[in-house]
């Protein structure tokens, strides 16, 4: 059966309104569907997901007062283009098994009623309500232009004293606790914790067409047993130089500090004008893990040798392919040899 999903947007004031239903009348044959519907500008995005797309028989042109995604005019980009990622589902309808109950790190989908209705983020204390009962986090209501997105009365003034008694004594388990974290945070708090501060926050491989993720200590065992015959002799000794030699085809090679056992990428990036080199550290960026400096330098075979010294190794989760603006070793296309090969002399040091 061909059916009909109307996208529709509603510009309003304080945000843009994007929802979407299906024509098609209220009928078990016709089936039930749900949809997840983004938006993303500038690494940030609105997420909306649908539990039902509304069977209707006929489109309205009145903005919606339910099921639908806002985003505040902070994020639009200017113009009037909408680039949206929509993904409909067919909903086969069967009991939910207990053991299917938990979200990631423990959570129970209960908590998404202490979730911001808006950002999606988890609500903190103060929340703020319209007269109406409609509640958002006291980062949304600025962005809101301080109007209620469900009923545009005034927001911002009045708080919802009874969820903040209900948030503040909730607890939840860390998101990576099923990689091997222990902490319970007050609800709403955990996500600084996985941000700046979890030892183990998932690691991504570095070896393209890899999508294996994991807390650093396992990356290293993964690497090692998967994929350590690409690269041999690779450790390398705190404070001590040492030889790279990789093709600019590859693009990357990794590096192996003994103690720590953390793996360092070097990347390369070709250009018509010349070699971005830069060196990164695979590890959470929790305080207590070690960090380092590095020196790169190539020489060229007549004696030109160009130097970088890095104040900090960049620390990552996961390695990014994109040609780096900072935090690298330029090396000008009339230094390079003829092939492609590069020959760079490395040094990774532990900042005391």
């Amino acid at each position: 059966m061909g059916l009909l999903f109307p996208v529709q947007c509603f510009r309003e004031p304080f945000g843009v309104y994007v929802t979407v239903s299906c024509i098609a009348p209220s009928s078990p044959e016709v089936g039930e569907f749900s949809y997840d519907i983004s938006y993303k500008v500038d690494g940030q995005t609105v997420i909306y997901k649908s539990i039902e797309a509304k069977k209707i028989l006929q489109v309205s042109f009145e903005t919606p007062q339910d099921n639908f995604m806002l985003i505040p005019t902070s994020l639009l980009s200017g113009g009037d283009l909408l680039e949206l990622n929509l993904c409909i589902k067919t909903n086969v309808l069967r009991p939910i098994p207990v053991t299917e109950r938990r979200k990631k790190g423990g959570r129970m989908p209960v908590l998404d009623i202490l979730d911001c209705p808006i950002c999606f983020e988890a609500l903190t204390i103060p929340i703020f309500q319209c007269e109406n009962g409609h509640i958002v986090c006291s980062s949304c209501c600025p962005k809101l232009s301080n109007t209620c997105p469900s009923c545009t009365l005034p927001i911002g003034h009045i708080r919802n004293r009874a969820m903040e008694t209900v948030v503040e004594p909730t607890f939840v388990r860390c998101r990576n606790a099923k990689i091997g974290c222990k902490k319970k945070f007050t609800y709403g708090k955990e996500s600084e914790h996985e941000k700046k501060e979890c030892n183990f926050s998932p690691c991504s491989c570095p070896v393209q067409g890899c999508d294996y993720t994991g807390s650093v200590d396992n990356l290293e065992h993964h690497y090692v047993s998967k994929h350590k015959k690409i690269w041999k002799d690779d450790w390398f000794t705190d404070g001590c130089s040492f030889t790279v030699l990789m093709n600019t085809g590859d693009k990357m090679c990794i590096a192996r500090e003994a103690s720590t056992r953390f793996l360092f990428p070097v990347q390369c990036f070709r250009k018509p004008y010349g070699v971005y080199v830069t060196v990164s550290c695979i590890a959470p960026p929790y305080p207590e893990a070690k960090r380092f400096s590095y020196d790169v330098s190539y020489t060229t075979e007549d004696g030109h040798t160009v130097v970088y010294k890095s104040p900090e190794v960049k620390r990552v989760l996961e390695v990014s392919y994109e040609t780096p603006q900072d935090n690298f070793l330029f090396i000008p296309h009339t230094l390079l040899r003829g092939d492609e090969s590069l020959e760079l002399k490395l040094c990774v040091a532990e900042l005391k």
